[in-house]
């Protein structure tokens, strides 16, 4: 019994040994003590020699002190990754307004340009289609890739200028929620909780996916600007931070995009087991959809005495931002 105890203990610290050699903060502290090495080859050479003619007992004692140490900058790395999210978000400080300010404005501009190109293209594929009898001959397929990628762009940012985030993440997560407010008149911040409980396992089992590679990818990014810590040793550091942190930077956005995208199709799909927890009756028709979202709404937030709250600034309910 004592024999299996000890194995299996065994095997278990070997799991967690190859997880933590396989983490972001290894490669961290692999290129630290890479850098070290470019930068002093001999004090580099001469601690590994020190470590080479320790005994077994001593060899053991220095590896665990490293995966500790791994271990712990992980979960550092963890916990400024949560805070960098907001932050990546464009949810900053008071101090920097002016700049929010700024680069608010910048990406409006920029949808108010796609949005005369969408115009553009889509009277350009109209204009060809009524060409042809069937109405698809003479359309350049040149024409519905470009607009396929202008309609996805415009759905990674707000409709509403009062919702535009600074940052393409932060509009990308952002536009995810305004769509399903613009659709049905829920504010998915706060129905999502309660929606969240009422979810099949298997929706929530890929919401949650979804969420956690989303944080993986902000621990990765995370990483990425720690190595500029080891610019002290080489100036190379800062090329391999800047180089990895654009490639972290472009799979941020694509997991916020696939996570802002379920969570729009868990509305799609499952809104309706909100007014059925809730007692409210189901919308009849389309046309009814956003004024039972907006009420039901405020019937979480306020209760149901208060479920039908003044509306002000295009339609959202007081008290609801």
């Amino acid at each position: 019994m004592i024999t299996s105890f000890w194995a299996g203990l065994t095997g278990r610290v070997s799991e967690h040994a190859i997880g933590l050699l396989l983490s972001p903060a290894c490669g961290f502290w692999v290129v630290g003590a890479c850098a070290w090495l470019l930068t002093d080859r001999t004090a580099a050479t001469a601690w590994w020699d020190r470590a080479a003619r320790l005994t077994p007992v001593g060899q053991l004692g220095v590896l665990v002190v490293v995966l500790l140490l791994i271990a712990a900058s992980g979960v550092l790395a963890e916990q400024l990754a949560r805070g960098a999210l907001p932050v990546l978000q464009g949810y900053w400080p008071r101090a920097l307004s002016p700049l929010r300010k700024r680069l608010v404005a910048r990406q409006w501009k920029r949808k108010e340009t796609w949005d005369e190109q969408w115009a553009e293209l889509y009277a350009q594929i109209d204009e060809a289609a009524q060409t042809e009898e069937d109405g698809t001959a003479a359309v350049d397929p040149g024409l519905l890739d470009q607009l396929l990628v202008h309609e996805q762009r415009l759905t990674e940012i707000p409709g509403h200028r009062g919702q535009v985030m600074p940052t393409r993440l932060g509009n990308v997560l952002r536009a995810g929620g305004t769509r399903v407010h613009d659709k049905y008149g829920l504010d998915a911040v706060r129905c999502w909780p309660t929606l969240w409980l009422l979810l099949p396992e298997t929706t929530r089992t890929e919401v949650a996916g979804a969420r956690t590679e989303l944080d993986s990818v902000a621990v990765w990014w995370t990483w990425t600007v720690l190595l500029t810590a080891w610019t002290v040793l080489t100036p190379w550091a800062l090329l391999l931070a800047l180089g990895s942190s654009a490639l972290a930077r472009t799979a941020l956005i694509a997991s916020a995009v696939r996570y802002a995208d379920l969570v729009g199709a868990v509305f799609d799909v499952h809104r309706g087991l909100l007014y059925e927890a809730l007692g409210r009756p189901r919308p009849a028709t389309p046309q009814d959809e956003i004024t039972a979202g907006r009420e039901l709404t405020a019937a979480l937030l306020r209760g149901p005495a208060l479920a039908q709250p003044p509306l002000t600034d295009g339609g959202r309910p007081t008290g609801l931002r």
